[in-house]
């Protein structure tokens, strides 16, 4: 009873930080939070990546659906970037233009990114950020953190190397959240055989 009270109360804080754990890096994503700076101040973030690599496919058009997904995954950001670029000072200041944020997703999302040619090895990039942002969205679905993820930030690491690019806390706490959740569910004894080891005990000698 004792032992099983002591894993309930462990299981608590586990089960906040494995959702911590799945939901940052899925919040740095959505709001285009930049998870690495170059010298000249450009900031890459890999839903703009994504956002610039389509709208230069012109061999591909998006269809209806398509546009509509891309603008809904793009709009927290924009809607960030916009509210904090253009926070009145006064009261009745003019409000924001969510329906003009909305039609205009992809030309925002994509504003800054003009430097991202300059880089080398750009396949490192987009396949980086695709593998990061499908990483996010199966761990959240599968309720840890997916390979697919490390794998992504792995990318984007060798490439910010490569480049001479400044990573940012982000990307950082990116790496290092999902690596500490794998390392202590890899260390953890399986419940299986820990609940056997009092019964093993237990359980009388044959001659």
């Amino acid at each position: 009873a004792i032992s099983g009270s002591d894993s309930q109360r462990r299981a608590g804080p586990n089960c906040v930080m494995g959702l911590f754990t799945l939901l940052l890096p899925l919040l740095f994503i959505l709001t285009q939070s930049p998870l690495a700076f170059a010298p000249s101040g450009g900031a890459i973030s890999p839903l703009q990546v994504i956002a610039t690599t389509l709208r230069e496919n012109q061999d591909q058009p998006l269809g209806d659906s398509a546009k509509t997904a891309l603008r809904a995954v793009l709009f927290p950001g924009n809607l960030l970037r916009a509210a904090l670029s253009s926070a009145p000072v006064v009261a009745d200041g003019p409000p924001l233009d969510t329906a003009d944020l909305w039609e205009r997703s992809l030309e925002l999302a994509t504003a800054r990114t003009s430097a991202y040619k300059s880089f080398d090895h750009q396949e490192l990039l987009a396949a980086g950020s695709w593998c990061v942002v499908f990483g996010c969205v199966l761990s959240l679905v599968l309720r840890r953190p997916h390979v697919l993820l490390l794998f992504g930030i792995a990318m984007l690491g060798a490439f910010f190397a490569l480049n001479g690019l400044m990573p940012t806390v982000q990307f950082a706490l990116c790496l290092a959240l999902p690596v500490t959740d794998l390392s202590r569910a890899l260390t953890q004894p399986q419940p299986a055989v820990a609940a056997a080891g009092p019964a093993a005990a237990a359980r009388p000698k044959r001659d």
